[in-house]
Formats: structure tokens, sequence, C-alpha cells
């Protein structure tokens, strides 16, 4: 085999490598072993001994990337990863990080020792949640008519007959949609501000389009998402008071979810991370 080292991450220490050996092998028909290559002070890359062949063969490919091949490595990626936090702050790196040799990974890392060193010490003893508000929006529309007494009135002004009161409603429930989607957002920021004194930082992600259906009989709708960096020893206390805000929000038809704890991705340099 034409070993090549599949960057994992870094870590600030050596780490205890047996704490690792429920991890699965990056390959699935032979064992990949972990290695861990020194890269100046404080800065140790985690590593995987792959084949540089096979990856060779899979990525460069005339018609593009093999999907069969990258699937299962990068859920295998992920989930040692996730591991490897268990142990230790781990600055995560993007899957398809390769380098033909420790010199190569080596030089790479030492080239912006500064910039790594800076990653270390943001996600030091620190993890990543990410938090979503979706609308139920029929039950939002309930419970802001049944509350608001002005919506409360725009609603009974509607017009009883069935052909005038078609496209008037439509245009009240449009603004109302509006209306409870703008004061999702509005949560979202209060919720920060309500966990602000265990949150070290926040960054807003992409909406995830949730369709209608089994997983979402209510059809609710994303109305924001964001990442969360938080120490470890603030989980606890970040769950509960996240659980009993929820509670709150939720008569309201604003359902929160939230999971973790991640690698910390969403709060570290690009630049770092680009592919070799």
């Amino acid at each position: 085999m034409n070993n090549a080292y599949w960057l994992v991450g870094l870590i600030d220490r050596p780490l205890d490598l047996s704490l690792l050996a429920a991890a699965p092998s990056f390959e699935p028909d032979r064992p990949t072993p972990l290695d861990q290559v020194e890269c100046g002070p404080g800065l140790i890359a985690l590593t995987c001994r792959v084949d540089a062949r096979s990856i060779d063969a899979a990525l460069n490919r005339s018609e593009g990337p093999d999907p069969l091949w990258i699937a299962p490595r990068a859920a295998r990626h992920a989930a040692l990863q996730e591991l490897v936090l268990q142990h230790a702050s781990l600055v995560p790196a993007r899957f398809g990080l390769v380098f033909g040799s420790r010199d190569a990974l080596r030089q790479r890392i030492t080239d912006h020792a500064d910039s790594w060193r800076d990653a270390l010490d943001t996600v030091a003893d620190s993890v990543e949640w990410t938090l979503a508000g979706l609308l139920d929006s029929t039950h939002a529309r309930a419970a802001r008519v049944a509350h608001d007494p002005v919506w409360r009135a725009r609603f009974h002004a509607l017009p009883s007959s069935p052909g005038a009161r078609y496209l008037q409603e439509k245009a009240f429930h449009r603004d109302l949609d509006q209306t409870l989607q703008r004061d999702a957002l509005a949560h979202a920021d209060h919720l920060v501000e309500r966990l602000g004194d265990l949150i070290r930082k926040v960054v807003p992600l992409p909406l995830r389009a949730k369709a209608a259906g089994t997983d979402n009989p209510a059809g609710e709708i994303p109305v924001f998402r964001r990442a969360i960096l938080l120490k470890r020893a603030s989980q606890n206390r970040f769950l509960e008071r996240l659980e009993s805000l929820a509670t709150a929000l939720l008569a309201d038809g604003l359902v929160l979810e939230w999971s973790g704890p991640w690698p910390a991705h969403h709060f570290l340099p690009d630049q770092l991370m680009e592919p070799n």
C-alpha cells in the first residue's frame, strides 16, 4: 500500500490512542491505523494512514469523484471526529485533506502555525450545538388571532360571503404569516440574549427545508438556524434553560430543535481547511 495521511484534525496535546479503539476504520475492508504527527509546540495532527492509490482513483476520475466511495468515508470521518471530541479539544479537518507524507503534512501545519494555534484557542474545552426554529403556521396563526386583539379584529372583520371572503382571507393569512416569521426571527435574537452568559460565539447557518410528510405532519416552516459554541462545562445548564424556553415558545407555534455536541466546524477560518 502506498501510504498517505488523511487529516482528521488538530489537537493541542498527545492523545492516548487506546481511547479511540472503538473508532471505525476509514476503509471498510482494511484497518487504517491512527497516527499523531507533532507539528510544533501544542500542535498535534491526528491522521489516518490510507492508501493513496485508492483515494486518487476515487477522487480524480474523469467523470468526477465517486459518490459511492465518498459517502461511507465521510460518515466515518465525522464519526471519528465525534469520538475524538469526547477526549480532547479538536480543530476538525474538512473531509478530503490528504498528504503524501508526514513531512508534507508537517509543512502545511507549520506554514500556518499561528492560525492553527488561534483555532485551537477558539475550540479549547468547547463544543458546537445547532439550534433551529421552525414555525408551525397553523398553530401560530390560531394563537395570534386568539391572543392579539388587533389580529382578532381583522379576522372577525372578514366578510362572511365565501366569494368576497376568499381573496381577503388569503391576504390576511399572507400578512399574518409575514408577521409571524418576522417575530420568530426576533425570538432567535431573544434566545441568544437569554442564553448569552453560557454562549461563547454564535453564527447564522443556512436554513434547511423540511418537507411536509410523516416526519413533518404540521408542515413546519424553517425560520432560523444557528451554530452555537459553548464550553463543555456549560452544556447541562444550556440544555436546561433551552428546554424551558422551548416550552414557552411552543404555545406561540415556534418549535425549537437542537443537536450536539459537534466538533466546532462553523467557528474556524475557511483558509485553514482548503483541500490540498
